[in-house]
């Protein structure tokens, strides 16, 4: 499911006409706000960089969890689910250190 949310915005940083249609939204929400700015390369990047976090597969904790995951049952499954998005979610941490 992660990896889904991961490769969905990889997918929406690719498609010009979806990130114009984010830079609208986005300038239309600051503008109700009383700011007269569009989103900016560097939160463009941001939002990239998080993007390939989630989708990362070379986290060799993650792999093991996915292989182990067909021969468990429903309820372990899920749990294994859980854990993947937590380790996901470390890692998305780190990159708020340069904010």
């Amino acid at each position: 499911m992660a990896n889904d949310i991961g490769n969905k915005i990889n997918e929406i940083l690719n498609n010009p006409d979806a990130m114009g249609k984010i830079s609208d939204m986005m300038s239309g929400m600051k503008n109700n706000q009383n700011q007269n700015s569009i989103p900016d390369a560097d939160m463009m990047e941001k939002v990239s960089r998080i993007a390939s976090k989630m989708s990362d597969k070379s986290d060799p904790k993650i792999n093991l969890l996915y292989a182990l995951r067909p021969y468990m049952n429903n309820t372990r499954s899920q749990h294994i689910d859980r854990a993947i998005k937590m380790i996901q979610l470390t890692k998305i941490t780190e990159l708020f250190k340069d904010l």
